[in-house]
């Protein structure tokens, strides 16, 4: 949430594609809210997957939060990480449809 109104707006009218940002109010609801929130928590969920699956701890949620992100690139190291080969199949069939390119090292 941003301490200032006026910066609220701007960023919620930017995020829709509104091109008049000043004094506009933005909607209270948009698809593009969601692609947003999504893209965050799935970097986030990237982020923290290697370390989750070393500590040995369920990484479903990270899978379910990447399969519905609208990322279009991946990139991952798995170097050295011997968890990571039960968990490969069910990373694999979690990539989210607009995926088009995947690293993993």
């Amino acid at each position: 949430e941003a301490s200032v109104e006026s910066d609220r707006r701007n960023i919620l009218n930017y995020i829709v594609g509104r091109k008049e940002l000043e004094n506009s109010t933005p909607p209270e609801t948009h698809p593009s809210y969601s692609d947003i929130n999504s893209l965050v928590q799935s970097k986030f969920a990237l982020a923290s997957y290697r370390r989750t699956l070393e500590s040995s701890q369920d990484v479903t949620n990270h899978r379910n939060v990447i399969s519905k992100a609208p990322l279009r690139e991946i990139q991952l190291s798995f170097h050295g990480t011997t968890q990571f080969r039960k968990e490969a199949e069910h990373f694999v069939l979690a990539l989210p449809e607009t995926l088009e390119s995947l690293d993993l090292k």
